[in-house]
């Protein structure tokens, strides 16, 4: 039997559950499939939003689930893994590209600061093992350096391709 596809993106993964298939793809849609009928029908989808404001939805790489839940997991090509439910969220942040960047609070030894060649830094806690912030995208530019301000940390220089900019209160 042949599905004809609802996604705009390509189908990257698959996920059996019964008598429901689950597809998921890249522009960051999860389709439900009734696969009891001669032709599988569309039973229902739902669209990831990004995880910032103005950020494309995930391109989902991988889904998987345990036998007999309702949450699921998805992988993303930004290497990040979340956790999909009525709500969904993100568990393990990661980066779209080799990380390029990194450095250490001046004054809070648990934080330090990456970017991967990108348009926004990531503000970690080692701590919490968590995502603490980000910067405000850097529309069109790949950040290839990054340096807290000493001795407060209040101001990230960040360095890209073509040019430098400060954030403050980082």
């Amino acid at each position: 039997r042949f599905l004809r596809s609802a996604h705009r993106g390509q189908v990257r993964s698959l996920l059996l559950r019964g008598s429901t298939l689950m597809s998921a793809c890249t522009r960051g849609v999860i389709c439900e499939w009734d696969v009891t009928a001669p032709v599988p029908a569309l039973s229902g989808s739902r669209k990831l939003a990004g995880l910032y404001e103005g950020d494309p939805p995930p391109a989902i790489r991988a889904l998987d689930a345990r036998p007999g839940s309702d949450i699921f997991v998805i992988g993303t090509s930004r290497c990040e893994l979340w956790e999909v439910d009525s709500e969904p969220s993100m568990l393990v942040a990661g980066h779209v590209a080799d990380l390029a960047a990194v450095d250490a609070h001046p004054r809070s030894p648990e934080l330090f600061m990456t970017a991967a060649e990108g348009e926004r830094a990531y503000l970690w806690d080692a701590s919490e093992r968590r995502l603490r912030g980000v910067t405000e995208r850097l529309s069109g530019e790949r950040i290839q350096c990054l340096a807290f301000q000493p001795p407060a940390g209040k101001v990230v220089a960040l360095g890209t391709v073509d040019a430098a900019a400060l954030h403050p209160d980082a």
